[in-house]
């Protein structure tokens, strides 16, 4: 819900108007938050590949036949039609999809919106091989990292242009002392 709420007012100061007519969640897995973009809209459908999350967020719908959930099991969104929605939302998905297929999927999001349609999607900033992947997740040459909660950190990587990957602890910004007193995870 608070994604959906954040969304919604990130578009709002932006000045981008969503009409509340019909919705698709693209990737809504069990449907966490294609059930709080329903609120918004006179009908919402969410869409994934998998059978097993859709009939799960089939049995969470409490929005009724103001939100459907649907298996997609095509690489593309040919059960809807062109123009057909106001909305597409997909959070977290297209980096799940293989880098040859995501593209496509971005221009049915645009194929089935309606003209002053507004989507909404993120997608990989940059692509890496599975050796550059496995270098990236490889453990230390002397070992392992003993992390004991006093030192426990939420370790993140963003990327910087012009400096390349940066860890960042995203826990500084709740607690700043942590960041100075466990820097080290060894």
């Amino acid at each position: 819900r608070a994604h959906v709420a954040k969304l919604f007012r990130i578009l709002d100061e932006h000045g981008v108007h969503v009409e509340g007519g019909r919705a698709l969640d693209f990737g809504c897995g069990v449907g966490r938050l294609t059930r709080p973009i329903a609120e918004r809209f006179t009908h919402t459908v969410g869409v994934d590949v998998a059978k097993s999350m859709v009939a799960i967020a089939r049995t969470h719908n409490t929005h009724g036949a103001r939100c459907e959930f649907v298996v997609n099991p095509h690489p593309d969104l040919r059960q809807f039609a062109s123009g057909s929605v106001d909305f597409v939302h997909s959070c977290l998905v297209l980096q799940h999809i293989p880098p040859d297929v995501s593209p496509s999927y971005i221009s049915e999001f645009l194929r089935i919106l309606r003209p002053g349609g507004v989507a909404v999607f993120q997608a990989p900033a940059q692509v890496l091989t599975d050796a550059e992947i496995d270098a990236r997740l490889a453990l230390p040459q002397d070992g392992y990292y003993i992390v004991r909660q006093r030192n426990a950190h939420a370790w993140a990587e963003i990327w910087q242009a012009g400096t390349g990957w940066v860890r960042v602890d995203p826990t500084a910004a709740v607690a700043p002392e942590r960041v100075v007193r466990g820097r080290s995870l060894r």
